[in-house]
């Protein structure tokens, strides 16, 4: 997955909005359910980022694969998302996929 963004405030697998989990698994209602909190919270998370900011091409996130629940996203296939750009973001209550798109 190329095209990857996460820009969540609060995860282990979070550096400088890129994800190294390596798998990200989307729920059926697009919540991000690989996302781990840091022991010392947002804190911690601007730690790493700025530790961590030269060491990565943002545009290759090729490692990451996003297994994806939503089976009412046009993206999804065969529980794979298929879609070029991917933004993952805190919501109002949980960290989600905001790529999603609901087919018709």
């Amino acid at each position: 997955m190329s095209g990857l963004k996460c820009t969540t405030h609060n995860c282990e697998h979070n550096t400088n909005c890129h994800c190294n989990a390596g798998v990200i698994c989307i729920s059926k209602n697009g919540v991000c359910k690989t996302k781990v909190k840091r022991e010392y919270g947002v804190l911690e998370q601007e730690k790493a980022n700025i530790e961590a900011s030269k060491d990565f091409d943002f545009d290759d996130n090729s490692q990451v694969f996003i297994q994806c629940d939503s089976t009412k996203c046009c993206y999804n296939h065969n529980n794979a998302c298929c879609s070029q750009i991917v933004n993952v973001c805190d919501g109002m209550m949980r960290t989600k996929c905001f790529t999603k798109n609901v087919k018709e």
